[in-house]
């Protein structure tokens, strides 16, 4: 089954990649563990033909693990 992202979220998203040449984008989700956060992320990334990179970071992260 093909994850389908909430119309809230799916309208917010619309509205976010509509906003050509405004400077920096982001999208901040959060969620508690198996929400889905990671697969909207995938399906944004391929509804737009896009390369999904994941990475897991924690706040000890640095700039090394990029």
């Amino acid at each position: 089954m093909d994850y389908v992202p909430h119309p809230t979220a799916a309208q917010a998203i619309r509205a976010l990649l509509s906003q050509h040449g405004t400077g920096a984008r982001a999208l901040l989700v959060t969620g508690a563990p198996g929400t889905g956060k990671t697969a909207l992320a995938e399906y944004i990334a391929s509804a737009h033909g896009a390369p999904f990179f994941y990475t897991l970071l924690h706040s000890w992260s640095g700039a090394d693990d990029l």
